[in-house]
């Protein structure tokens, strides 16, 4: 989420109970989805000037399967 305020707000939300990793562009994301294990991902629906839903998701799912057949 490219919005620092909503960031700063989910994490201080769930942080307590879960483990969470907050990006501000696609980029960030990408570099967290490779080297963790994530189960649910937020996103923007924009999310610097890509579409955070086809970008983030279709890259997250490819890496979900690759690990999978590894």
């Amino acid at each position: 989420m490219n919005e620092k305020h909503t960031r700063d707000g989910l994490r201080s939300l769930l942080g307590d109970n879960y483990d969470t990793y907050v990006a501000a562009d696609v980029a960030s994301a990408l570099d967290v989805l490779q080297r963790d294990q994530i189960d649910v991902l937020l996103t923007d629906l924009r999310l610097g000037g890509e579409d955070g839903m086809n970008a983030e998701c279709e890259r997250a799912l490819k890496l979900r399967i690759r690990r999978s057949a590894s």
